[in-house]
């Protein structure tokens, strides 16, 4: 995840950390610890100010990006318990909401940040695996959730599917909205990463290149760069 600056990124790790790194100078400006497992994904609040974490552990915990200190821990009290706890995490564009995913759940979950209580989440996926990735549109209405190899819009609202993104020859691991909400980029096991209109569906770009697998991906703040 990318800064809303565009000077820090935050990575997670199996060490069970996540990292703040210096965008220009590739060095490592703080660490998170806390998590028990390993940590699944990061997303950074609109503010800037704090960053969201996921984990194998059950829990999604925020962190203050200049103490490093934990601020919030979801659930409240114990963990999610299942075989592989959360998988990724977005922050709301007012910072009030945060949507997670697991393996164990045909299910988005929603939280209020403030009180820690569930709220009604993202369900009804087509595919008999779960959704592990999901990003949160500029606006906060719509949602971008990986189904196997496509990606799909679904209405935060309504909890309804409004779209969806295919061409990967493989399942989709990460997604992330441009600045202006126009664009998602995907990427995937098939080792590519792809640029999609919202509006249409269509893939408009396609950049080749990794070795492996691309696990993640996001957008520089003014929609020029991607990672």
């Amino acid at each position: 995840a990318i800064s809303p600056n565009g000077r820090t990124l935050v990575t997670a790790s199996k060490d069970h950390t996540a990292s703040l790194w210096d965008v220009y100078t590739g060095k490592e400006q703080r660490r998170f610890e806390g998590h028990t497992d390993s940590v699944t994904g990061c997303a950074c609040s609109a503010d800037g100010q704090s960053i969201a974490t996921a984990s194998s552990d059950g829990t999604v915990r925020l962190w203050d990006v200049n103490s490093g200190q934990e601020i919030r821990r979801i659930p409240q009290h114990g963990r999610i318990r299942s075989p592989f706890g959360f998988t990724g995490c977005a922050v709301s564009p007012n910072g009030r909401q945060i949507a997670v995913t697991s393996n164990y759940s045909r299910k988005v979950r929603l939280w209020d940040i403030s009180t820690c209580e569930e709220l009604k989440g993202i369900e009804g996926f087509p595919s008999v695996h779960a959704p592990t990735c999901c990003a949160m549109s500029p606006d906060g209405q719509s949602m971008a959730i990986n189904h196997n190899d496509c990606c799909c819009l679904w209405d935060v609202a309504t909890g309804k599917e409004l779209r969806r993104f295919e061409g990967h020859d493989s399942s989709v691991n990460g997604c992330a909205f441009s600045p202006d909400g126009r664009r998602i980029v995907t990427v995937s096991y098939d080792r590519t990463c792809r640029l999609w209109d919202v509006d249409t569906g269509k893939e408009l770009q396609r950049f080749e290149g990794h070795q492996g697998s691309v696990y993640g991906c996001a957008f520089s703040p003014d929609g020029r760069r991607m990672v």
